[in-house]
């Protein structure tokens, strides 16, 4: 006896769910409409990511049928990042705050945790820029097991093998704003070395802070595009990101060279960067003998940015779940072990970028990224009261919104802070004082807290920038 299923009409919930309940979870929609090219989440001062330093602006997630929301941890993390860099250029400078200044050689400090936090928040922000288009259905496809003649049976196949290639591809809108953005961050990176210097192509300084966030980010993006292709898991990804730092830290090892201080030609790679731009464009014109942002440390700091990816998987797709952040807890917890276990190998150093400060430098924003998931994108217990549920979503959304607006323009709030600290620093308001030096003065406090008031001076004024920007739907995304 066989029975007929109904087809289901608007009226009919779907197979599996009650009714009244969606198949997919409703979630808040953005300001801008859906399309194939801004359904992202993005980053940069990430990435600079984003580094991110400001990265990409990406930062939403989406199930089919179901509007877009953002996700609050990763415009969250990268806006607190961006408020802790607004504080290491004039409070760490002066020696009375260490920890906001960067380490002298080896060993780490808060200052010298902002750039690969740009990374991966860069790298989560790939999560959702780079997500697989799915198949495309066909009705016509002849299945393998129903082929009639040999040529049906390997047209069948051909065509599972396409739909499996498609389900693991990306748009080639997806691959052309990878790559606009790579020139995008090379460019505005050039332009921001270039500020406050003199004009001498001879001298411009090639590598920098964006330049890595742009390379480093397209490495990422290729490494995971090549790897979709054979599977859609991510331990491949956890393998490259953990294998580059080792073979780099290796390298290190075999050139023998003393670095337990700063000395000239200490890191093996300098002659190779030097070489390509020139000693005259790399970091202080070649005069320390390594380049923090040189050719191999772009190379490796791409494990921070796949480090990201994967932490940003979880939140790609449906609701965030417990069970996904506390993996990625774990993982960041286990990277900062790493870390601190490998500076008994080898020092713990961000300007040679070796394996301990790669694994501590990433598993702090990833266990950051888990815990502010929990409590900013977890959902609520379904059974949780209405009232409860208003009053948890107000305060997040009241908790967030400073660090939120920050970090959804991070390139914009990354290259006005330098462009103001170096206008500050550069005009001279009588002989021999700096507007800088005129506007410390004027503060009414005494000490070291005048550099404190600065700073929250220079962080008030980029959220109001930033908040004028999210009021008048001005996002910069690259």
């Amino acid at each position: 006896m066989t029975t007929a299923t109904p087809t289901p009409t608007p009226d009919t919930p779907p197979p599996g769910t009650a009714e009244g309940t969606s198949a997919v979870p409703v979630i808040e929609p953005v300001e801008s409409p859906p399309t194939e090219s801004t359904d992202h989440h993005g980053d940069e001062a990430s990435d600079t990511a984003s580094e991110t330093t400001p990265a990409m602006q990406e930062g939403t997630t989406r199930s089919d049928g179901a509007a877009r929301r953002r996700v609050r941890a990763v415009d969250v993390l990268r806006g607190v990042v961006l408020a802790t860099m607004l504080l290491t250029p004039i409070t760490g400078e002066n020696g009375s705050y260490p920890l906001l200044a960067h380490a002298e050689w080896n060993g780490f400090t808060v200052s010298d945790a902002v750039f690969p936090a740009f990374l991966v928040t860069s790298g989560a922000s790939l999560a959702f820029l780079i997500r697989p288009r799915g198949p495309r259905p066909d009705p016509a496809a002849v299945t393998v097991a129903h082929a009639a003649s040999r040529g049906e049976r390997q047209r069948a196949i051909l065509l599972r093998v396409g739909r499996g290639i498609r389900a693991r591809s990306v748009s080639l809108s997806t691959i052309r704003r990878l790559l606009r953005r790579l020139l995008a961050l090379v460019v505005i990176g050039l332009l921001y070395n270039a500020l406050g210097q003199p004009w001498d192509i001879g001298t411009i300084r090639v590598t920098g802070v964006l330049q890595t966030i742009g390379v480093s980010g397209f490495i990422a993006a290729v490494v995971v595009l090549l790897l979709r292709l054979v599977t859609r898991s991510v331990i491949p990804v956890i393998g490259v990101a953990v294998a580059l730092p080792l073979l780099y830290g290796r390298s290190l090892a075999a050139a023998a060279r003393d670095c337990t201080r700063p000395a000239a030609n200490c890191s093996p790679w300098f002659d190779l960067d030097v070489a390509v731009f020139g000693a005259g464009r790399v970091y202080r014109m070649g005069e320390v003998g390594f380049d923090p942002e040189g050719i191999a440390v772009m190379v490796v700091a791409s494990s921070l940015v796949l480090f990201g990816y994967v932490a940003g998987t979880a939140f790609v797709g449906r609701d965030v779940t417990w069970w996904r952040l506390l993996l990625i807890l774990a993982g960041g917890g286990l990277l900062i072990w790493a870390g601190l276990a490998g500076d008994g190998i080898q020092p713990i150093n961000k300007r040679l970028h070796t394996p301990a400060f790669t694994f501590l430098a990433a598993g702090i924003p990833v266990a950051a990224l888990a815990v502010l998931g929990a409590l900013l994108d977890l959902p609520l217990m379904r059974r949780a009261p209405r009232l409860l549920s208003r009053a948890v979503e107000a305060v997040r959304v009241v908790a967030s919104h400073p660090f939120q607006t920050l970090g959804q323009n991070a390139l914009v709030v990354y290259v006005l802070e330098h462009a103001a600290i170096t206008v500050i620093a550069s005009t001279m308001v009588e002989e021999g004082r700096t507007l800088r030096r005129e506007l410390l003065e004027s503060l009414p406090v005494d000490g070291d807290r005048r550099h404190l008031a600065f700073t929250a001076i220079l962080l008030g004024g980029m959220l109001v920038v930033t908040y004028v920007m999210r009021l008048l739907r001005w996002r910069v995304a690259l």
